[in-house]
């Protein structure tokens, strides 16, 4: 939605043309294209002016004619770029990202897909998106979408086919508001129930091919709202170092994405007795690589919304035609007593520059917890205790000749002085069974003896970084100096190969 603009007097520029933005959107495609890989970018979603209908968006203020012209020559200089590019496979550009409120106020959106619906197949978009938010609640967010879905497809029913995107699923509008929920586990068992309703009402019962659900949140805190901003990370800009620098804190909204990230591509359905309006399920297994290990997993929230509860729910879990060859289960959980860092935060007082000790203390409770397990599965029935509000996720494996594969591209990034994080990927790792990510490092400083590696996450991690900072020492030395290694560790405490070795130095 940026407008380009130009000092020179003498260029044409006029910004209602088709041309205009068919060279435009040509020439940034190409850009990308160029820099890396038709292969790379053909797996991006484009999609076309956001929430065009708003003012403050739509600063051009297009007609609906121009909006169209607008859209078409965006689609036409995608294909174009990839052609040129040599992309094959199907190209993802959606629209028209809006709100649709009433026709009156949104006729740019309402126009768009009216233009989809008499073209048919030579719609322009490949996926329809749409931005619903729940005004509050976690369970306006599926029943608005559901609601706005029916209308389309009484209004346009050429439509009815073409994937669907909600790409701005948040509980409420306003990401800068603050609300205490948003710090803590209320807003991640919020995203995990609208990740459940949407799949079950959506693409279980109506059968609408839904392509993306997304939430906005990826967003920059600013003080003091460290942590009570629509964010999935606590942004602390450290302006009394020198340098100064930035320390980033994992929120539960981020620590979610981790669980729901081990979920499968197959729907299991589950029976539940007695139900209860605040308890979801949501059981999947992997069918889509035979050779993996993952068999079921099981996601489990316990939410209403922003309220909490001292009080827990017994949850009594039975599994039918589990195969005996050597299954083993892990249960990973998020609540506000365990896995609170906006909580010792305020605990230590909530200071603007939290102390390195402090830092430390709030990424021992930033991931999920592993309530139980790696266990064998002595029999179908597993049991836990959930307070309001939890997330938990329920992961079930069986043993596999396969190797877990070697983790790949791993990158160090300084933060300050004796901080570093490091950063890897798992595209080769053919496993969501990973017990944990070994960090290890070999100091530099000559005044260290120690020339093995040796592990230095000493807490389990599931996730792709880790945050080295070496506390407590206040020499003028870089004790993070040296060289890493990762690698993965499953369920049966098979590793599998080192990444390539890594140099830090600090210049």
């Amino acid at each position: 939605m940026g407008l380009p603009q130009t000092d020179d007097e003498n260029s044409y520029y006029d910004p209602y043309t088709y041309d205009f933005w068919y060279n435009i959107t040509f020439a940034i495609a190409n850009r990308y294209i160029d820099r890396y890989g038709a292969r790379y970018v053909k797996k991006w979603r484009f999609e076309s002016w956001n929430e065009p209908d708003l003012r403050n968006y739509n600063i051009l203020n297009f007609t609906l004619s121009q909006y169209l012209s607008y859209i078409e020559a965006c689609e036409v200089a995608l294909r174009a770029a990839f052609r040129a590019g040599g992309a094959q496979g199907k190209l993802k550009f959606g629209g028209p990202a809006g709100l649709f409120k009433s026709i009156g106020k949104h006729p740019l959106c309402w126009g768009s897909l009216e233009m989809c619906n008499l073209k048919g197949r030579s719609c322009p978009f490949q996926y329809i998106s749409f931005h619903k938010k729940g005004n509050g609640s976690a369970n306006a967010v599926s029943h608005d979408s559901i609601q706005l879905l029916n209308i389309l497809y009484s209004k346009f029913p050429n439509l009815k086919g073409i994937p669907v995107s909600n790409d701005e699923a948040d509980v409420l509008s306003n990401w800068s508001r603050s609300l205490d929920w948003r710090g803590d586990v209320r807003y991640a068992a919020m995203i995990a129930k609208i990740v459940i309703d949407f799949y079950k009402e959506l693409v279980v019962k109506m059968e609408i091919p839904v392509q993306l659900l997304s939430f906005d949140n990826g967003f920059l805190n600013y003080n003091p709202y460290f942590f009570t901003q629509r964010t999935l990370l606590a942004r602390f800009q450290m302006n009394n170092t020198n340098p100064t620098h930035i320390q980033f804190i994992r929120k539960p909204a981020y620590s979610v994405m981790g669980l729901l990230s081990l979920l499968g591509d197959e729907y299991l359905k589950e029976n539940v007795t007695p139900p209860d309006p605040f308890v979801q399920f949501l059981a999947t297994r992997s069918i889509r690589n035979k050779n993996e290990s993952h068999l079921i997993s099981l996601l489990i929230t316990y939410v209403n919304d922003e309220r909490e509860d001292k009080n827990v729910k017994e949850i009594r879990v039975n599994f039918n035609n589990l195969p005996n060859n050597e299954c083993k289960y892990v249960i990973y959980v998020l609540d506000n007593k365990i896995t609170n860092p906006f909580l010792s935060w305020r605990k230590h007082g909530s200071p603007v520059f939290p102390a390195m000790k402090l830092r430390n203390l709030m990424r021992h409770c930033e991931e999920p917890y592993r309530l139980e397990g790696p266990r064998s599965i002595l029999n179908l029935t597993l049991q836990m205790n959930l307070a309001l509000p939890s997330v938990a996720l329920i992961n079930i494996c069986s043993r596999t000749s396969q190797p877990l594969g070697r983790v790949t591209r791993l990158v160090a990034h300084n933060i300050t002085r004796n901080e570093v994080l490091l950063v890897w990927k798992d595209s080769k790792i053919r496993s969501k069974c990973i017990l944990t990510y070994e960090v290890e490092f070999r100091p530099q400083v000559e005044s260290c003896n120690r020339t093995k590696f040796r592990r230095i996450n000493h807490r389990d991690t599931i996730f792709l970084s880790y945050h080295h900072a070496v506390e407590g020492n206040n020499s003028v030395e870089e004790w993070t100096q040296g060289w890493y290694r990762v690698r993965a560790v499953d369920y049966w405490n098979v590793p599998g190969r080192y990444s390539k070795v890594i140099r830090y130095s600090v210049k």
